[in-house]
């Protein structure tokens, strides 16, 4: 599902009165600030679900189980079961497990320069 698709499931769930939270609890979605990867906001003064600029087609992320149970079932379709979801994956062999964790490689700080001779990109303040 994408954001616009998503932003037009849920402003029409609050037209009918059906708001994302309840007593604080986010049912569908978490909004997130846009730094954390949310790209769905609730203008509060429309009460209408609106998408950053540009997101619209990206896939909406943050969405609960029960969001995407809603999804699923406004599409007119339903989520794997527990034995669905187990067997899909069997026998399918992990193909993008060998990249490195973490940085690969020393990043500076602004401000801040590396101290000489140092190949572990350990940094000290100027």
């Amino acid at each position: 599902m994408t954001n616009a698709e998503m932003a037009e499931l849920l402003t029409m769930l609050q037209a009918a009165g059906l708001p994302n939270t309840r007593l604080g609890t986010n049912l569908l979605i978490c909004p997130m600030p846009n730094e954390r990867g949310g790209r769905l906001h609730c203008d509060p003064r429309t009460r209408q679900w609106k998408v950053s600029p540009g997101y619209e087609a990206h896939p909406a992320f943050w969405v609960t189980w029960v969001g995407s149970a809603t999804v699923a079932a406004w599409l007119g379709s339903r989520l794997p079961t527990r034995a669905e979801a187990m067997e899909a994956p069997a026998g399918a062999r992990a193909y993008n497990c060998d990249y490195a964790v973490g940085d690969t490689c020393p990043v500076l700080e602004p401000g801040w320069r590396s101290m000489a001779g140092s190949t572990t990109g350990a940094a000290h303040q100027p």
